[in-house]
């Protein structure tokens, strides 16, 4: 070693070190190691990085130098190279510094070996980050994935917490609103789903009345399933699923969460049935009705649903509520109950307008990890624990 050589030490080594400038030298080499790992050469990265370690230490700024080394961790993800990825988070301080496009690319190329990987350097997957378009945690960009889904389920991503403090809106009231039923089952069959959080049966009401991704930001469209235009027909099971297993089909929205629903115009309070109606979704009106839904229950601003409708020109649907008893609602559906789900658990939704304390639906055991691999698929790993 250089007896000549500075090198910072103590508690404030690497704060002096942030403040040191990249020499032209080092810069080139960080570069010939971003271009190694992009060709998918650990070797040469071997090589590159000796130089960059035997410079004066009081030369190389690890802030830096860290976004170099971040940039060759995202051309390891999208090549899904796991040994490149390891090797980087090995070195230290200069080890890549993960952020949501880091995260993004993961789940996109399905690498669930990268995946475990940040997680076992500190990517908390509960932690609600900004995608640019929203601020949510990962596992609610996997709704066009179930396979990607579920690993995050069975890894520990929570999906009741809010994705905002003030707004009860969890991961588990986007699955309701855009994702195929069978990712709804999984979430309350194996246990996972608190029915008493985020609204999940006024989230419900949404499904079938999209008719163009126009206006979607490109990541959310990758975001969806393909057949998330096509979910009318589920909108009516999903209403019976979730009364199964204990919604309150009266339950209203809190003031706080009733402005993310801007069709309700500050209509706070309202219902599941009062949105329906604000929605224009009669199919969905119509089966709340049968099922016992109260059109007598006022907003907070004292307007029925009923008014809300025909204020916003769906004069059938505030006909329909306005004259309802379960006779005249039975007759004039046009909908085939025997389009509904048979699979839903017994039960159902009882008639209160606060939803009852405790109700979190029938409660099972977590199932055994069950894996679901692509034939020809080596990139999926079920053991979400091993930590070697």
């Amino acid at each position: 070693m250089d007896p000549g050589r500075v090198i910072p030490s103590g508690p404030n080594a690497f704060q002096i070190m942030n403040h040191r400038r990249l020499p032209d030298g080092i810069r080139m080499m960080l570069e010939g190691f971003v271009i190694a790992s992009y060709q998918g050469s650990l070797t040469n990265m071997r090589e590159f990085l000796i130089p960059i370690l035997e410079f004066p230490h009081t030369s190389i700024t690890i802030e830096e130098t860290s976004k170099y080394f971040s940039e060759a961790f995202m051309h390891a993800i999208e090549r899904y190279n796991f040994h490149i990825s390891e090797f980087l988070f090995d070195q230290g301080p200069f080890k890549p510094r993960i952020t949501p496009d880091h995260i993004i690319a993961a789940m996109r190329s399905r690498s669930f070996d990268i995946l475990k990987l940040i997680r076992r350097h500190g990517w908390d997957m509960n932690a609600s980050l900004d995608f640019g378009f929203v601020t949510s945690p990962p596992i609610s960009l996997a709704l066009g994935d179930e396979m990607l889904f579920r690993w995050l389920l069975y890894s520990g991503a929570s999906i009741n917490n809010r994705v905002q403090e003030d707004i009860d809106y969890t991961p588990l009231s986007a699955v309701v609103h855009w994702a195929v039923p069978s990712m709804v089952h999984v979430c309350f069959e194996r246990g996972y789903a608190d029915i008493r959080k985020g609204h999940l049966l006024h989230n419900v009401m949404y499904r079938g009345l999209y008719g163009s991704v126009e206006g979607i930001p490109e990541l959310a469209q990758l975001a969806l399933p393909h057949t998330f235009l096509r979910t009318e027909s589920d909108c009516l099971h999903l209403i019976d699923y979730l009364l199964a297993w204990g919604a309150n089909i009266n339950y209203r929205l809190d003031e706080t969460t009733s402005s993310m629903h801007a069709s309700l115009e500050g209509a706070s309070h309202a219902t599941p049935l009062y949105l329906a109606a604000c929605l224009g979704n009669i199919a969905a009106v119509r089966h709340l009705l049968e099922r016992g839904a109260d059109p007598d229950i006022k907003s907070l601003n004292g307007t029925h649903a009923s008014d809300a409708a025909k204020a916003l020109g769906y004069a059938k649907i505030a006909e329909l509520l306005s004259t309802s008893t379960p006779e005249l609602v039975h007759s004039l559906s046009t909908i085939d109950d025997e389009g509904a789900s048979s699979t839903a658990p017994e039960g159902n939704g009882g008639n209160s307008s606060s939803q009852p304390e405790g109700n979190s639906g029938p409660q099972q055991e977590h199932e055994p990890y069950v894996e679901i691999r692509e034939e020809g698929d080596d990139n999926y790993d079920d053991d979400d624990n091993d930590d070697d």
